[in-house]
């Protein structure tokens, strides 16, 4: 899987291109475990190019937004693509996670 990062002020854009499985989960971890101690507000991944998420890197994902959270950092999952809200509707995670659409997080963060 690809990751390009992105700081826009005090929150942090992960695009994530590709398959996410239980091979990326380190380099996932080191990126978030990277910005827990900066003075970030909010953690945004944008999973439009993602292809594939297997069940491993949704376990990572949940240990990280708990980790995060922690911190005080909101996470935020948005401009998913179908694989990944198929996935997230099936495990239930669309329920809990906090996601929205490119448009309402653009508009909201005044990125792009």
């Amino acid at each position: 899987m690809e990751i390009t990062v992105r700081e826009k002020g005090s929150v942090v854009i992960m695009d994530l291109v590709g398959h996410f499985t239980i091979y990326d989960i380190t380099d996932i971890e080191n990126i978030w475990n990277g910005y827990l101690k900066k003075n970030i507000m909010v953690m945004a991944l944008n999973c439009r190019e993602i292809q594939f998420i297997d069940s491993s890197a949704i376990g990572s994902l949940v240990k990280m937004v708990n980790l995060v959270t922690g911190f005080g950092i909101q996470v935020i999952f948005y401009d998913l693509g179908e694989p990944v809200q198929r996935v997230f509707a099936v495990t239930g995670l669309n329920r809990i996670l906090n996601i929205m659409t490119a448009a309402a997080f653009e508009e909201r963060f005044a990125v792009r």
